[in-house]
C-alpha cells in the first residue's frame, strides 16, 4: 500500500497539465467524464464543480497502465490519485491532506490566493526541482516551462 500511495501523491495534480491542454473535456474519455459528480466538488455559491483536474488525473493514470510497476493496479492508482478533493478512504485522505499541505506552500510563495481565474497562465513548477540532496546547489534554473 505504501508504494501505491506514493506514486499516487506524485501525481495526483498531473491532470493540471492535461486541464491547461485541451479545451473543455476534449482530452477526457467517456469513463473519465462519468467520473465527474464523484471526483469533482461542488461549489453551491458559484453554482459549478471545481477541481476540474482531477478527471484528467484519473484519465492520465488509466493510459499509463501499461508503464506501471509490477503490483501497481492501475484503477487503484486512478482512485488513490484522482479522490484528493472528495476523499472516501484514509489513503485518499493522506493524498488530500499533503494536497493541502502542497498547495498551501505554493500559495504563500506566490503571494497570490486568487489564481484560479488565470490557472492556464501560472506555470507548474515540478516537484523534483524542489528536492534538495544535501549538496549546496546554487544554479538558480528556472524550471517552469510554458505548453
Amino acid at each position: 500500500m505504501y508504494n501505491i500511495i506514493s506514486i499516487a501523491a506524485l501525481l495526483h495534480d498531473i491532470g493540471k497539465v492535461g486541464q491547461r491542454s485541451f479545451d473543455g473535456d476534449s482530452g477526457l474519455s467517456p469513463s473519465a467524464k462519468s467520473l465527474e459528480e464523484y471526483l469533482r466538488p461542488f461549489n453551491e455559491v458559484q453554482n459549478h464543480r471545481t477541481h476540474k483536474h482531477v478527471l484528467y488525473t484519473y484519465e492520465f493514470c488509466e493510459r499509463i497502465v501499461n508503464s506501471l510497476p509490477d503490483g501497481i493496479n492501475s484503477s487503484d492508482l486512478a482512485n488513490l490519485a484522482s479522490y484528493h478533493h472528495r476523499p472516501t478512504d484514509n489513503p485518499q485522505r493522506i493524498i488530500q491532506e499533503a494536497d493541502k499541505l502542497s498547495s498551501a506552500m505554493e500559495r504563500d510563495s506566490e503571494g497570490d490566493r486568487d489564481t484560479y481565474r488565470r490557472f492556464r497562465k501560472i506555470l507548474l513548477t515540478p516537484i523534483l526541482s524542489q528536492v534538495r540532496t544535501g549538496k549546496e546547489n546554487n544554479d538558480n534554473k528556472n524550471y517552469k516551462y510554458y505548453l
